[in-house]
């Protein structure tokens, strides 16, 4: 099993879109692990060193599963720039509604 995910992560090494200059420190330090591990990997294929290939492939699996998790975190919680949109776009819609039971009242009132 371990050799075949190795085998799957060298064939897709070129297409990965992982990239080490994320803003968050923790989620860069975590994407620089996991692309040295990967180079790794790489390497050991390329000297067909196979059991230390297949030791490495434990040890990514180990990096790709907390960043899979944060990631996950991430979509499901949205970009800053989503949350802001949402918490403004709320706001927005407070106010026109506050707004409209205000002239609702007002004109009632008199």
């Amino acid at each position: 099993m371990g050799m075949i995910l190795a085998v799957i992560f060298l064939f897709l090494y070129p297409s990965l879109r992982i990239t080490p200059d994320d803003p968050d420190p923790v989620a860069a330090e975590r994407n620089s692990e996991f692309l040295k591990n990967l180079d790794d990997i790489h390497t050991a294929f390329g000297n067909a060193e196979h059991k230390k290939a297949l030791d490495q492939v434990y040890d990514l699996k180990k990096v790709a599963v907390q960043m899979l998790k944060a990631e996950w975190k991430r979509v499901k919680d949205g970009e800053p720039t989503y949350q802001n949109s949402i918490a403004r776009a709320n706001t927005l819609i407070a106010v026109a509604v506050g707004a409209a039971l205000f002239t609702s009242i007002v004109w009632i009132l008199p």
